[in-house]
């Protein structure tokens, strides 16, 4: 889109506030030909100038081309829901939303990054804020933006935002459930701007039933989808959701059954919309889930992603928070009680073996090492590839203005979980033209949440407490006391250890596989007989390593 010869826009989002934005631009004198979110940014821009990220509310990737100043104005959203790649070269800056489309213009650079790959490998992290799995395409990092010139071909990440720091001081938190509520139902009101069918997706779970509750609010006639596996509901939530829609009854609950015996066809076609591996066989229902609501119409959804890393909704959060408050006791053997207690409650959830997992590896380095080696594949990997790649690893810092809570959802937030399920969300919804939109990552509740202390968000053994207290407000007693935490399973290691393995025999141990190259001779072998004999870790490896294969052959491969 183009205003006044002046500026032209490519953008992929949505900015929810565009109606409030238009309005006071209209007051300063801007007017509008459409009635677009598109038109509004690009005047907010003319307006503005980079300040006007200061005022989105929403998510995007877009290049503004100003022609006044001959300069290119490249952002991405606060969170990085929205994907943004560049390759810089002497002289030219290419930008896009996948790889692959920099990939046509560059195909010398379809090789393998491999500290990304190594991260994968070794740990299981997808470490994938600024770097790709392609060597020599990068990501803007979210909150970022750039200036570009003809002239100087280089782009140089500049921050616009970043998350508060808690105020350990605080302790009014009496009403945090209507705080958090009220923002939450405007951030679902916002979203549910469209001039197309909305939905949003429901495992029943605490956050996705805190959205259906915030989006009842304000119009009774919702469509969600949840996932199923067959008949049985042995592995799915389908239960959890029929509970959550039982007191709304003109909600339509559509049960879209992932059981798929092609599962590996699409995980072939989920890698190549990804552009890479991926670490949660979470992918299948949700690839299920988009494709059932592009045919039935719904090309919008709304999805709780965010919750758990702002709220701690993790295992390791619950043991963190049980650990800090036992060593806490020590010192002072009076409240040891209540430390029992807590621990109690937590294990309800989570079981005592767990909480006792987590707790070491958080506050034991070594053990966090030992815990990285079981989860991941590191001590199976060629000596010579692992030493190259770590040799090209940057180091993250500290925050160490926040407490080992406040730390762990710092980092998972901005680094360990968040950004890879960003990443395959927006990759899977797209690649059915289906829009994800997350309430939950409204900047206003993300402020909100990171300025308020762990303790007000992990409370007595009890995750999520402020989201369970606006589902207590709602009338959702069963789901704000749920204590199991499933997402969205996947019978994914089953099928993975069928018939002795022998898929991935087939796929990872055959001569032909280019995993092969990364890892010691035989190891493949033996990863494959660890998940079928169902030891610690490996199945957690085994779809990693399937899913990198898979990638290898379809995206790095010369093409014939």
């Amino acid at each position: 889109m183009h205003v006044d010869d002046a500026v032209t826009i490519t953008f992929n989002g949505e900015i929810y506030n565009y109606i409030e934005l238009r309005k006071e631009l209209q007051s300063k004198g801007h007017r509008f030909r459409t009635e677009t979110d598109t038109e509004v940014l690009l005047h907010a821009y003319l307006e503005w100038g980079v300040e006007c990220l200061e005022h989105l509310n929403g998510m995007w990737a877009f290049v503004i081309w100003d022609k006044r100043r001959s300069q290119a104005f490249i952002a991405r959203d606060r969170f990085g829901v929205k994907p943004l790649y560049y390759s810089c070269s002497r002289d030219r800056v290419v930008v896009a939303s996948e790889p692959k489309a920099i990939l046509e213009l560059e195909p010398a650079r379809r090789t393998v990054d491999q500290s990304t790959l190594f991260s994968l490998l070794a740990d299981r992290v997808m470490d994938i804020t600024e770097r790709t799995f392609y060597q020599g395409i990068s990501s803007l990092p979210p909150g970022h933006y750039a200036l570009v010139t003809p002239t100087d071909c280089t782009l140089r990440p500049r921050p616009f935002w970043n998350l508060p720091t808690p105020d350990e001081e605080r302790n009014d938190f009496d009403d945090l459930a209507d705080e958090v509520g009220g923002i939450l139902e405007d951030a679902v009101r916002l979203r549910y701007r469209s001039d197309v069918p909305v939905g949003l997706t429901l495992s029943g779970g605490i956050d996705s039933t805190a959205i259906l509750e915030a989006a009842t609010k304000f119009r009774p006639d919702i469509v969600a989808f949840t996932s199923v596996y067959g008949e049985t509901g042995a592995v799915d939530e389908r239960e959890w959701a029929k509970r959550a829609v039982t007191r709304h009854p003109d909600v339509v609950l559509n049960e879209v059954d992932a059981a798929n015996e092609d599962w590996l066809e699409t995980l072939n076609e989920v890698v190549w919309h990804m552009d890479g591996p991926g670490t949660s066989p979470a992918v299948f229902p949700l690839w299920e889930i988009m494709k059932a609501a592009r045919k039935s119409g719904v090309t919008v959804l709304l999805e709780g992603q965010g919750a758990d890393e702002m709220f701690g909704g993790y295992a390791w959060h619950a043991a963190t928070a049980c650990a800090e408050e036992f060593v806490s006791s020590l010192w002072h053997p009076r409240a040891l009680g209540d430390a029992l207690s807590t621990v109690r409650m937590a294990a309800t959830a989570f079981t005592l073996r767990s909480l006792i997992a987590n707790s070491v590896v958080s506050y034991f380095p070594p053990a966090r090492k030992l815990h990285q080696r079981r989860m991941g594949a590191q001590q199976e990997l060629d000596p010579g590839f692992a030493s190259s790649a770590m040799t090209h690893q940057g180091l993250t810092p500290k925050d160490r203005d926040r407490n080992r809570l406040d730390r762990q959802l710092f980092d998972d937030f901005t680094r360990k979980t968040l950004p890879g399920f960003l990443q395959y969300g927006d990759a899977i919804s797209m690649a059915h033209s289906v829009e994800n939109r997350l309430p939950f990552l409204d900047y206003r509740l993300v402020n909100l949440a990171f300025s308020l202390p762990a303790t007000s968000k992990v409370v007595n053994g009890q995750t999520k407490v402020p989201l369970r207290n606006y589902l207590l407000a709602a009338g959702q007693p069963e789901i704000a006391n749920r204590v199991d935490k499933r997402g969205y399973p996947t019978p994914a290691s089953e099928w993975l250890a069928r018939d002795n393995g022998r898929l991935l025999r087939e796929v990872l141990v055959d001569r032909s596989s280019m995993l092969q190259q990364y890892f010691k001779p035989h190891a493949l072998e033996k990863l494959v007989d660890k998940h079928v004999a169902g030891r610690f870790g490996a199945s957690d490896q085994m779809y990693g390593l399937l899913s990198t294969e898979l990638w290898l052959n379809r995206c790095i491969a010369p093409v014939a």
